[in-house]
């Protein structure tokens, strides 16, 4: 039953729901009304209860004192005789100060109860009685206690007439306002009614210009105005939902053209190239079209940038795109792949068609002048031209090839157009250098680095005969074969991994060097390595500032050998480093001097302290007179101005017996000493690296001879 009357509710109209509103509230009102009526006249019952009893108390507080004092029978008597005139006194006991009971009265007709039990309470109701408790007190002092039991039968009879008449008063009362409200609830559901009628009409017709008048000054009338409101804005919201749809088509058709577009060119961007790269790859696959792929990167974007700023590098690569796209044809692929990186799909054509598009487009952009205010650039392009053939087995394979080509296509002299194939000797060369960078950078992770050192004897009476040795790098390999830096060394250099070799091979010596403080003392100079990279890497500096700091070992027993190539590459960031470390106390030689065309207009500006003579002219030393001659030149001008020289690759006796002749004042080489790892202790390489074995292909040139 209770769950149908909800639902017969909800299905009824609104005069029967108001009907049903109105009794409920009529019944909740009265009963609360009831309820509060009867609560105040309890509250007003018990509170006049407890008035009557204190002053029955106070009215018999003189007798209780002369009861207690006097000790008086005839008091007592008297005091008795006194309560039967308070017919709401039933029962009564007097105790003195040690709780003893010395007076008791019952009423005629009542039955005599037990001595009471003290309570704290003065007053308490108990059923139809009230119980009270009393000090007995003269003069400040007490005396005893008393105890009154008062009836409460004639008040309870009272307290219920009452109730009974406003029992009967309040259904009066409700049947009235009942009577009324049924009058009176035509003035209500009419214009609810009204509102109802124009939801309908809303709600069927979508017409939200329809309004409701009336009733301006009532409730209804707020009602009203509010619904009109409401119309108002559902049909602005309309409207602007209208105009929404409209720009979310739009917002959605820009979205869908960002994600497969560059934003700053306007050609398609490398996901979606690449995704129609795919789907040509797999055309091809199925024998179906020949597609060629060129990888184009632009040569002078960097200068352009750093030169003029980035939105001048911006207008540069929307030029550049202007004059490509004008040159494809319809259906090819233009997409820009990175930063200067463009790639061109060319739709069926050849390998050699491919090429000669190549070419074409590389002419192109060597003719374009790019001009920013007043500034021309002349630009180059590199391409790399891969031709997609089935043996190709995904897309990471021909954007592979492609990259391969561009990079070789930049390394030999850039604004070169190079083709993939893989018997091409300068792409297997690249291949092998991306190879070795993978088994370098899995040596320094596994720690398969070794250190070994050559020793750098006087060559000729009255030099000094400093102990001096050169410091080698060697890695160890997968084998556990020693690999000397030639293998290594160039790759390293041309991806940028030497500044960390460097930094390795610092640290090392100089972490070795302070925990065998005895193995420094025995030792003058320590030839150190640096390449050019890192002589222009101000990290770099820092760096190697504060491992002196840390390890504390003397810079005047550090030598770094820089090339003379190096030194030539960035003369400036060379100079500076060089006078940095000077002021340190560290020594510098000029490594493979004379390789050069200028090398003796830079040797007066460089600050160094030996040069050490290309090893070149010195393997044919007995054998060519101009080599013979280039060596005789370098040990005088380098005298002349101070400087000690060294001769490397010194692989016999007479080659050794022939700089003594010239004058050199150092000689290092196989012939002297072999290199021999450095000694175990502070310099504790892992066991592979202590059991590691030259490869046979080590040769007296791998280290310095």
């Amino acid at each position: 039953m209770n769950l149908l009357i909800p639902q017969a509710l909800h299905r009824a109209s609104i005069r029967t729901k108001l009907t049903v509103i109105l009794l409920a509230i009529s019944l909740t009102v009265v009963t609360i009304g009831f309820l509060i009526e009867v609560g105040w006249d309890v509250r007003d019952y018990r509170n006049v209860a407890e008035e009557k009893s204190r002053e029955v108390v106070n009215v018999f507080a003189h007798d209780f004192t002369q009861i207690l004092l006097l000790d008086s029978a005839h008091m007592a008597v008297e005091t008795s005789a006194r309560l039967r005139e308070f017919d709401e006194v039933t029962h009564g006991y007097l105790f003195d100060a040690q709780g003893d009971v010395v007076y008791g009265y019952t009423r005629e007709g009542r039955d005599v109860i037990d001595v009471p039990q003290r309570r704290s309470a003065a007053a308490q109701f108990s059923g139809e009685y009230l119980d009270v408790w009393a000090p007995v007190e003269y003069e400040g002092n007490r005396f005893g206690t008393v105890y009154l039991r008062f009836s409460l039968e004639k008040d309870k009879r009272e307290l219920l007439e009452h109730l009974g008449v406003v029992g009967l008063i309040l259904p009066a009362v409700f049947i009235i306002g009942l009577i009324m409200s049924f009058r009176s609830q035509g003035l209500f559901t009419k214009p609810i009614l009204h509102l109802h009628e124009v939801v309908k009409k809303v709600g069927s017709t979508q017409d939200y210009s329809l309004r409701v008048y009336g009733q301006e000054h009532s409730e209804i009338g707020m009602l009203y105005r509010g619904f009109n409101q409401m119309l108002e804005k559902i049909e602005e919201s309309n409207r602007k939902l209208q105009n929404t749809k409209l720009e979310l088509r739009e917002s959605n058709r820009q979205l869908s053209y960002l994600a497969t577009h560059d934003a700053l060119t306007g050609l398609i961007n490398r996901a979606e190239f690449e995704r129609r790269l795919k789907r040509a790859l797999e055309e091809v696959q199925a024998g179906r079209r020949n597609h060629v792929l060129l990888y184009l990167d632009l040569d002078q974007f960097k200068v352009v940038n750093d030169t003029c700023g980035h939105m001048a590098g911006d207008e540069l690569l929307r030029q550049i795109t202007h004059l490509i796209r004008r040159h494809l044809a319809p259906d090819d692929a233009l997409g820009r792949l990175g930063g200067d990186e463009f790639g061109v799909l060319l739709h069926d054509h050849g390998q050699r068609e491919g090429f000669a598009k190549a070419k074409v487009l590389a002419g192109l952009v060597q003719d374009f002048r790019f001009v920013w205010e007043d500034k021309a650039f002349p630009l180059a392009v590199s391409v790399g031209v891969v031709a997609l053939t089935p043996h190709y087995p995904d897309l990471t394979a021909v954007l592979s090839a492609a990259d391969k080509a561009c990079y070789v296509a930049k390394d030999s002299g850039r604004n070169r157009v190079q083709m993939y194939t893989e018997d091409d000797e300068k792409i297997k060369q690249h291949q092998g250098q991306m190879q070795w960078i993978t088994r370098l950078r899995g040596a320094l992770d596994e720690h398969r680095l070794a250190l070994f050192w050559q020793p750098i004897v006087p060559t000729r009476r009255g030099v000094n005969e400093h102990r001096h040795y050169e410091v080698l790098l060697r890695m160890v390999d997968e084998n556990g074969l020693l690999v000397t830096p030639e293998a290594f060394v160039p790759a390293a250099e041309r991806f940028g991994l030497m500044p960390c070799l460097d930094r390795w091979v610092v640290d090392t010596v100089l972490r070795g060097f302070r925990d065998a403080p005895r193995l420094l003392d025995g030792i003058d100079i320590v030839s150190i390595n640096l390449s050019g990279s890192s002589l222009g890497d101000e990290q770099f500096t820092r760096h190697l500032a504060q491992v002196f700091d840390d390890f504390g070992v003397p810079a005047k027993k550090i030598c770094f050998e820089i090339t003379e190539t190096a030194a030539i590459t960035n003369f400036s960031k060379t100079s500076a480093f060089m006078r940095e470390m000077k002021r340190r106390g560290c020594l510098f030689a000029l490594d493979d001097f004379g390789s050069g065309a200028s090398s003796y207009a830079y040797l007066k500006r460089l600050p160094v302290d030996m040069i050490k003579i290309d090893g070149a002219f010195i393997k044919d030393i007995l054998d060519d007179p101009i080599d013979a001659a280039m060596v005789r030149s370098i040990n005088d001008i380098g005298h002349a101005m101070g400087l000690e020289t060294i001769a490397e690759f010194v692989t016999s006796d007479a080659i050794f017996n022939k700089l003594v002749e010239i004058g050199v004042d150092y000689s290092q080489g196989f012939a002297l000493a072999e290199p021999q790892p450095l000694p175990r202790g502070a310099f504790n390489p892992p066991p592979f690296v202590q059991n590691a074995k030259p490869r046979d292909n080590v040769t007296p040139t791998d280290s310095k001879g």
